[in-house]
């Protein structure tokens, strides 16, 4: 079996598009914009749905197959009862506040390579759909440590 590192190797994902500053936007240009989320689901099945909770209190097969069915049935999950302390959440969430609030040409400097894994840019899922997502992401497979030093070379510690 080829590491996660191989198969991006083997597989880049080229840009074919700019990245887009989403801080600096003042309207969605036409290739970010999707169908109304109705047009996928029902009125009575989007009435009575709700993102799948899961509980991680007492881990077991069970919720490895919530796990497995939230994702093929939503393609996300909320976990609870993880026993990350909410001060280390409320940390993170105020860091990644601080890295996405940088400016556009700040963040390319850790642009993430097309056959890399870490770095800035966009889901490597892009290319499979026809519309743009409103997306940027930090993608960290090893330590962040690097790319936060091109981002922030005077204030990296937090980090």
């Amino acid at each position: 079996m080829h590491s996660l590192s191989q198969v991006y190797k083997d597989h880049p994902v080229t840009l074919h598009h700019p990245l887009m500053d989403l801080n600096t936007m003042e309207e969605v240009p036409e290739s970010y914009v999707w169908p109304p989320f109705d047009d996928y689901l029902d009125d009575e099945t989007a009435k009575n749905s709700s993102i799948p909770i899961i509980s991680l209190s007492e881990p077991s097969l069970d919720v490895l197959n919530q796990i497995s069915s939230a994702c093929e049935d939503w393609g996300m999950f909320q976990v609870v009862n993880h026993g990350v302390s909410s001060q280390l959440l409320s940390e993170m969430e105020s860091l990644g506040n601080r890295l996405f609030s940088l400016p556009m040409k700040q963040k390319i400097k850790a642009l993430r390579a097309p056959d890399g894994i870490s770095g800035y840019g966009l889901a490597r899922i892009s290319p499979f759909f026809s519309k743009l997502m409103w997306f940027e992401g930090f993608t960290i497979a090893e330590s962040p440590l690097e790319h936060v030093r091109c981002l922030m070379p005077d204030d990296y510690e937090h980090f």
